[in-house]
């Protein structure tokens, strides 16, 4: 389960709890810049001001890889939940990484394209350090803004994805457009 741009990881807990219930092991994915336990507000804004498409990418194909090893010797599939950015993070994996081998997906409203409008703050991109303030509710934001290193790496990762786009993403997957903020 890999979560959306600056949403705390835990807010898809509702989502593992439901998968859990029915008798699914399930791996919540944290990307850098985003891990509300063990760091201070400061220290998770500092990591999340120096992420990229690669680090985010290569944290998927770890805890992906991890996640298949389970799922081998247990006998059982493994599938993919990503919500935002972590469903267009998952699907990238899946095909730039051959060695893992997910069987279904399922993408809360996937950042697959943008809105060209969406591009604005690549004007920004020279200035990765530059936080954007977030209006997300607080309970639902990891950090109190995005910074701009945060954005850069989406658009990377919409690049790379549109650049390589192939048949390997062709496996059966469930695609739901909705909002998990809860107010």
């Amino acid at each position: 389960v890999i979560h959306g741009l600056n949403q705390k990881p835990n807010v898809m807990q509702g989502v593992i709890n439901r998968l859990n219930n029915e008798g699914i092991d399930t791996l919540n994915l944290i990307l850098s810049g985003h891990n509300i336990i063990n760091l201070s507000d400061d220290q998770r804004l500092k990591r999340f001001k120096n992420v990229s498409y690669h680090q985010w990418s290569d944290e998927v194909y770890q805890g992906a890889k991890a996640a298949q090893k389970h799922a081998e010797e247990n006998d059982v599939p493994l599938f993919l939940v990503g919500y935002s950015i972590g469903g267009l993070l998952g699907c990238d994996l899946i095909i730039s990484k051959p060695d893992v081998n997910i069987e279904r997906m399922i993408l809360l409203a996937p950042a697959l394209s943008i809105h060209y409008s969406s591009r604005t703050l690549a004007i920004l991109s020279p200035f990765p350090n530059l936080v954007i303030p977030s209006f997300s509710p607080e309970n639902y934001r990891a950090n109190s803004g995005t910074p701009i290193a945060a954005y850069n790496a989406l658009y990377d990762t919409i690049d790379h994805f549109e650049d390589n786009l192939s048949d390997k993403i062709n496996i059966p997957t469930a695609v739901f457009i909705l909002s998990l903020i809860h107010i």
